[in-house]
């Protein structure tokens, strides 16, 4: 599962999906509410190696 398919699921940007995974304060509460909705409903899991390899964290 990826983000892109989250925010399809969610009816929002993948931008919007990165915001609320990343704890951003600039996403509306119902935007967040319908993300993290489709995360909980897909078992979505960060890939967290993807994540490594991005942000070298």
């Amino acid at each position: 599962m990826s983000i892109q398919k989250i925010a399809q699921l969610a009816g929002v940007s993948v931008a919007t999906v990165s915001r609320v995974l990343n704890n951003s304060d600039t996403v509306k509460a119902k935007n967040r509410e319908r993300v993290l909705q489709a995360i909980k409903e897909s078992n979505y899991q960060p890939n967290l190696l993807a994540r490594q390899l991005t942000y070298g964290a």
